[in-house]
C-alpha cells in the first residue's frame, strides 16, 4: 500500500479522536488511544517490527500524540461549557 493510504488513516484517526475526546464523557476519548495500545502489543508480541526499539518508541510516539489531541480537545469542551454557562448566567442577572 503506498504511503498516501497510511497517511489517510493517521488523519482519520486524528479527527476521530478530536471529535471523540470533546464530548461530555472523557471516555469516549480513551477508544483511540487504548485501541492503537492494544494494537501496538499485538505487533509487538508477533514481532512484525524489526526492532523492539523502534516498535517502542512507535508506541511511545503515537500514544503521545493520541493523549494530546484528548487533552486538547478535553479543554476545548471545558472553554465551551464555561461559555454557554457565563452567557446563561448573564441572562440571569438580566
Amino acid at each position: 500500500m503506498s504511503d498516501l493510504f497510511y497517511w489517510g488513516i493517521a488523519i482519520v484517526l486524528y479527527i476521530g479522536q478530536h471529535i471523540l475526546s470533546r464530548r461530555v464523557s472523557p471516555y469516549w476519548g480513551a477508544i483511540i488511544p487504548s485501541a492503537f495500545l492494544v494494537f501496538m502489543i499485538v505487533i509487538l508480541a508477533k514481532d512484525h517490527f524489526h526492532d523492539m526499539k523502534g516498535g517502542i518508541l512507535a508506541t511511545i510516539g503515537g500514544l503521545a500524540i493520541a493523549c494530546g489531541v484528548w487533552a486538547v480537545g478535553r479543554d476545548s469542551f471545558h472553554k465551551k461549557r464555561r461559555k454557554e454557562l457565563d452567557k446563561i448566567e448573564l441572562e440571569n442577572i438580566k
